[in-house]
């Protein structure tokens, strides 16, 4: 996992720098509040998280299925709620939020409420991250994590220009084919990794 990590720090201050070159630092200035809030919103599914990994593949090491798939669903759920319970409230209060950091703020609202759908998003693919791992499909990871890096960066170059906006709307972009790509495969490698062993009976010879 820590490839992954270090394949998306470089995408992320890539962003930061088309951010700062095409729109100024005033709108890096905003952005960073902003994206504080998405820290924020993550922090809690983050920390629950941490868990996850090895509870899964200590489930695929004991190669039952409905067990895995029911800790799946449970981390699922313990990783999205908490940021659906911050993300919402931050959304729906971000002209009152960034008015609080002052004048030159108050236009960064809707980055705000932005950042928040991309930490969802974010909050939703952790544990489905946790399960390619788990399945010891680590190519497939990496990839994945460079398709990512790879989205942000793309998604930056066209819409940096549009501020503090126009950067949060590239993590929501990133966030919508990150998650569009990596569902449909955990749900094929769940099939193909997870698919129960056939039995004696059904493969002697009749």
């Amino acid at each position: 996992m820590l490839v992954t990590n270090l394949c998306f720090a470089p995408a992320a201050w890539w962003s930061n720098v088309l951010l700062a070159n095409r729109s100024g630092y005033s709108e890096v200035g905003v952005f960073n509040a902003v994206f504080h809030w998405q820290l924020a919103i993550m922090f809690f599914s983050n920390a629950i998280s941490i868990i996850g990994l090895p509870l899964l593949s200590n489930l695929r090491a004991e190669r039952d299925p409905a067990k895995y798939k029911k800790c799946l669903a449970m981390n699922l759920f313990l990783t999205s709620a908490p940021a659906i319970t911050i993300a919402v409230p931050v959304a729906m209060c971000a002209p009152f939020i960034m008015r609080l950091y002052g004048r030159a703020f108050e236009h960064g609202a809707t980055a705000l409420a932005l950042i928040s759908l991309a930490a969802l998003l974010s909050a939703v693919t952790l544990p489905i991250g946790h399960v390619i791992w788990s399945l010891d499909a680590t190519i497939s990871a990496v990839l994945l994590a460079l398709l990512r890096s790879g989205t942000l960066v793309i998604a930056s170059y066209a819409l940096a220009r549009g501020g503090a906006t126009g950067l949060a709307g590239a993590y929501v972009i990133m966030g919508v084919i990150q998650t569009a790509a990596t569902v449909p495969f955990t749900f094929w490698i769940l099939r193909r990794k997870l698919a129960p062993a056939a039995s004696l009976e059904e493969v002697a010879p009749a």
